[in-house]
């Protein structure tokens, strides 16, 4: 006798009597008739049929527990939206199905998860075909059979490798384990194995997902949403309780009162600068007027310079300019009633302490809130997923400025082209998605929050044909007027009898004094971490020479400022004549031929893999920034052959001097594929500033230690 199940076997002996010696465990295959890959243009006309997004992740199977499905949402949820596409759980509804819809909700997943409902066999190779991934529970449940039968479509499966079934592995499936860092706070690093190779990783707070041979947790039984199939509604997670009308008004008021009682304890308490005489002592009480206007006369003044309104992209400097311009009028308002009134109990020098205090507590109430925000966007929540209209140079200005600084929260998921050759060449990782004729199909599957139109004025009516579409949608439209083609910093605002004019004045920050300025602060740094870097040019050495006798060295032609061709100086981290078998691995790992970076490259030796991982290999650039060659910060050198390969546009990165770190290294290093590199450089020539350049320098340190993005 044939069983399809080792339970089912057991069963059989127990019940018929007969011998485990005559019973066979039978495991059925696929049908490669009905399984196999399709044309592309059947894939297209089915996901046009079931209204189905361009690219998503597919499960298939019975909803119910055994299934696992509320820990695959967990996981789902702890990935960054920049990481995520939808996800379409297709199945009918099995026994005790009410927590997997529950956990679609808890996790605000409603615009990210759809249920189709059952799925007929006759279309379950479109389904197969269709997904960028099929993701499945265990790979022995069902018997293999979706598995294999994703496979056999071409569709890369993310599986667990432990056994869901209670005979096999105790129900185990996928399971959620629980760990602590060194230092003692949880972190989540959820991963999901990829048969076809590689892993999918996410970043969150208290969790990770792995494959377990135990148990699976209890699940909690938890209340259904109500509408078990096709949940419409978006409640994606925000930061909208940060954006409260009324947080940082309170927050300011509570400060500012903190900042009387901490002016009065310094004053009357600490008796700073100058003595309190015995007779001139006061209570804190008859300053309570005084406090109640001054709060009222900063949350006018606030109010009015626009501090309160939530506006992307405005600078710290800029609050913290407005912070003190409403202190300083609203001490002197103070000062004044205190002349008009001539009170027994008043401290000029106490209201000085306040002014001062205030400053401080809402410049750093501003940085936490900016911090706040910069972690919970890094984790997707709060991210605006923004879709660009046009993809000419305004177009990819206002994409390098996003991809640059993602801490605003912006997060371009591609553009639209002014028809659909325009449209169809991706930018690094952001999509072509073809003319913006598209802009409503685009707005409906990638679930868009915010399009900025780039278009020339020409196109009015295709603009408010756009806006109006959007609107609809209940969707962010933003227009960038034609004029800024110019950089902001390029225009200078100014008035002839009441007629604006714009007078362009060609300003180029890393020109002249700024200049002088970046070199400086290049040789000064170089000159601070000397001793530390000779010991490490000398025990890095030692370790190359001790490995294969080789040089120490490796030189390489790279194109520098203004296309100047110079030797740029590495350690040597592969075999010699590694630069024979380049081109061959190129083509063999279809690599972009501008930026190649090859994962597990074969020519690297021991300890060039060990140094590459630090980005320690590239200490001797400092030799081509103290001879002027390089600078710390810049876009990186390319080689002659990729500058050949460049369009136009490319150029732009080449009109500074290349540098040791950059935007690029910040953003994902070898991980950042071309175009959206170049975007980045460009956004950093026409942004120049000594900050930027410390931001970059202090973010590259702790990217370097734990080796995110290095090959």
């Amino acid at each position: 006798m044939q069983v399809i199940s080792q339970s089912t076997g057991r069963d059989v002996e127990r019940s018929l009597g007969i011998p485990a010696s005559k019973i066979d465990l039978a495991q059925p295959g696929y049908d490669p008739a009905r399984f196999y890959p399709l044309p592309a243009d059947e894939i297209a006309a089915f996901k046009r049929a079931k209204n189905l997004p361009e690219r998503f992740w597919l499960f298939i199977g019975t909803l119910e527990p055994r299934k696992n499905l509320t820990v695959l949402l967990d996981a789902y949820a702890a990935l960054p939206v920049s990481q995520r596409l939808p996800l379409i759980l297709g199945g009918g509804k099995g026994w005790d199905y009410d927590p997997i819809f529950a956990a679609v909700e808890r996790h605000h997943l409603g615009s990210w998860v759809q249920f189709p409902g059952f799925i007929p066999a006759d279309e379950l190779r479109f389904w197969y075909n269709s997904a960028e991934a099929f993701i499945y529970p265990s790979v022995f449940e069902g018997f293999g059979l979706p598995v294999l039968e994703a496979q056999a479509c071409g569709t890369p499966v993310i599986v667990s490798d432990a056994s869901s079934l209670p005979e096999v592995a105790g129900d185990a499936g996928l399971t959620l384990a629980r760990r602590r860092s060194a230092r003692g706070p949880k972190r989540c690093a959820a991963r999901w194995t990829i048969l076809n190779g590689g892993t999918l990783r996410a970043n969150a707070d208290s969790f990770r997902l792995r494959v377990s041979s135990g148990r699976r947790p209890p699940t909690k039984q938890l209340k259904a949403i109500g509408k078990p199939y096709m949940a419409t509604k978006d409640v994606r997670p925000t930061t909208s309780w940060l954006e409260k009308p009324w947080l940082m008004p309170t927050v300011d008021a509570l400060l500012a009162f903190a900042a009387f009682g901490i002016a009065y304890f310094v004053r009357y308490e600490l008796q700073l600068i100058a003595p309190v005489l015995e007779f001139n002592r006061a209570p804190f009480e008859p300053y309570l007027p005084y406090t109640i206007v001054y709060i009222i006369w900063l949350y006018l003044n606030y109010r009015g310079s626009g501090l309160y309104k939530n506006i992307r992209g405005r600078s710290w400097l800029d609050e913290s300019y407005t912070i003190l311009n409403g202190v300083t009028n609203a001490t002197v308002v103070l000062l004044a009633i205190s002349f008009a009134f001539q009170p027994l109990v008043f401290s000029r020098l106490m209201i000085l302490y306040v002014a001062a205090i205030t400053i401080v507590l809402l410049s750093l109430a501003r940085v936490v809130r900016r911090t706040i925000q910069a972690r919970l966007r890094a984790r997707g929540i709060g991210v605006q997923r923004v879709l660009v209209v046009g993809g000419g140079e305004i177009g990819r200005s206002v994409l390098r400025t996003m991809v640059a600084r993602r801490a605003q929260g912006f997060l371009p998921i591609g553009y639209l082209g002014e028809n659909e050759e325009d449209g169809s060449v991706d930018l690094g990782r952001l999509k072509g998605l073809g003319s913006m004729d598209n802009l409503a199909s685009v707005l409906r599957e990638h679930h868009v929050d915010h399009v900025v139109i780039t278009l020339a004025w020409t196109h009015h009516d295709q603009i408010l044909k756009m806006i109006r579409i959007c609107q609809q949608r209940g969707v962010e439209v933003s227009v960038v007027p034609e004029v800024f083609q110019l950089n902001l910093k390029q225009v200078q605002v100014e008035n002839l009898d009441g007629i604006p004019l714009l007078r362009v004045n060609g300003h180029v920050p890393l020109k002249g004094s700024n200049r002088l300025i970046k070199r400086a602060m290049d040789l000064i740094l170089i000159g601070a971490m000397s001793p530390l870097l000779l010991l490490m040019f000398g025990l890095v050495a030692l370790a190359i020479r001790l490995e294969d006798n080789g040089k120490v060295f490796y030189k390489q032609r790279r194109v520098g400022e203004n296309g100047r061709e110079f030797d740029m100086i590495k350690f040597r981290s592969m075999i010699p004549d590694a630069d024979k078998l380049r081109a061959d691995l190129i083509k063999t790992h279809e690599l972009d031929p501008r930026h190649p970076k090859i994962k597990d490259d074969p020519r690297v030796t021991k300890v060039g893999r060990v140094i590459r991982k630090l980005s320690i290999d590239e200490l001797p650039n400092l030799i081509n920034v103290f001879t002027g060659q390089m600078s710390l910060v810049g876009p990186r050198p390319p080689t002659p052959d990729e500058v050949s390969l460049y369009e136009a546009w490319h150029l732009q990165r080449l009109q500074v001097k290349p540098g040791m770190t950059g935007l690029w290294q910040i953003s994902g290093r070898s991980e950042v594929p071309f175009d959206e590199m170049c975007l980045m450089d460009i956004y950093y020539i026409e942004n120049w500033s000594v900050g930027l350049d410390a931001q970059i320098l202090f973010m590259t340190i702790p990217r370097v230690l734990l080796r995110s993005g290095a090959y």
